[in-house]
């Protein structure tokens, strides 16, 4: 088996969109998210295949875990877990960026998410901005509109 085998891990956990990846070999791979893996092995043996797709599903195991204790600390402590997603490059650093992922990810606390955006400070205000002008009322009456916006998880 000689040629280019391309092993693509799928990341279901944050982002949903239209992207598509394209990487150097030219491979159109459409994805749902904004995190994922490809891993190209140039080979003749099925082995090393078999080798590179359990280091890959070694390192989604280690995505997820980490990904998840980041969520735990998001809503026992929003400020250090929103520091860790970023550090660890689940959100991006943009108002908008942050807006989306509270908006898009299953598993956070919505009264965190409230609490978060309610404070004080320049970047959470700047959140609560980006995250209520992706809000749509066309023509929604007032109370269909409050209940939209108690119930949201849309697109940012």
């Amino acid at each position: 088996m000689d040629g280019c085998v391309t092993v693509v891990v799928y990341m279901w956990m944050m982002y949903v969109g239209g992207c598509v990846c394209t990487c150097t070999c030219n491979l159109s791979v459409p994805y749902t998210t904004h995190t994922h893996i490809h891993t190209h092995i140039h080979t003749a043996d099925q082995a090393t295949v078999d080798a590179a797709q359990a280091q890959v599903l070694e390192s989604f195991k280690e995505y997820k875990k980490s990904f998840q204790q980041a969520l735990v600390l998001f809503n026992k402590k929003p400020k250090k877990g929103l520091a860790m997603l970023q550090q660890l490059g689940f959100v991006g650093r943009t108002p908008e960026d942050v807006a989306r992922f509270l908006s898009k990810t299953q598993g956070l606390n919505k009264t965190t998410i409230g609490e978060y955006m309610g404070e004080k400070e320049d970047f959470a205000i700047k959140v609560m901005h980006a995250y209520t002008d992706a809000l749509e009322f066309t023509e929604m009456t007032f109370d269909d509109a409050l209940r939209y916006v108690c119930e949201w998880r849309g697109s940012v």
